[in-house]
């Protein structure tokens, strides 16, 4: 049974200034267009977009009150700021790339929100590093094998049928998984190795951050 959970001030406060910069530069690209018509049409993306911000928000009180409160506010300003960036495009090209980013952008917090009512404790992933890691590196290595595409220009691509996909988008979700986890396992044997320059000693655990 979820326990209500206490407000994540911080992460709500860099969520109303993501909402802001997102509306102010669909604002602005609007204004640009030369038969602009300010309204509900103009707006109808960013707003979703804020709308699902605030649905992961609540999310996240209940199901990871103690997460970090900066990682998904920045991942929310980028993702804002290339819907803003393809709305321009959409205006310029006649395209609707914006409304095609948004429904990925759903796909993605639905899987958030699903990864962290399935997974309560992170820490049980500790048991499948290893595994997790071995994943990501064939994922990498796939697209060398596989087929690509004609239009495609670089070995990145796996197509299944009419479908494309990359790999590396998720190869590198596996592998942050992998190496946050190997840190933290072994912090004391990269505590020991240090290297010395100009009579300091740095140790790697100094250098690597606690990912884990």
């Amino acid at each position: 049974m979820l326990e209500l959970a206490p407000a994540r001030p911080r992460e709500a406060r860099l969520l109303c200034l993501v909402a802001l910069i997102v509306v102010a530069g669909s604002l602005l690209v609007e204004l640009a267009r030369d038969d602009s018509e300010l309204g509900w049409p103009a707006f109808r993306v960013p707003v979703i977009l804020c709308g699902l911000g605030l649905v992961v928000y609540v999310a996240l009180c209940f199901l990871a009150p103690k997460a970090d409160q900066v990682i998904f506010p920045a991942a929310f300003l980028l993702n804002g700021i290339g819907l803003v960036m393809l709305r321009r495009l959409d205006v310029a090209l006649d395209f609707s790339l914006a409304k095609r980013h948004l429904l990925w952008t759903i796909v993605g917090l639905g899987l958030l929100v699903a990864v962290l009512v399935v997974v309560r404790e992170h820490r049980v992933l500790q048991r499948y590093s290893y595994l997790l890691g071995l994943a990501g590196l064939i994922f990498l290595a796939a697209p060398l094998v596989s087929p690509q595409p004609v239009e495609s220009d670089a070995r990145i691509w796996i197509k299944i049928g009419s479908f494309s996909v990359q790999l590396g988008e998720f190869a590198k979700v596996l592998l942050v998984i992998f190496f946050a986890m190997l840190i933290s396992q072994k912090r004391a044997f990269f505590a020991v190795a240090g290297k010395r320059f100009l009579g300091l000693v740095f140790h790697a655990c100094a250098i690597l951050p606690r990912l884990g």
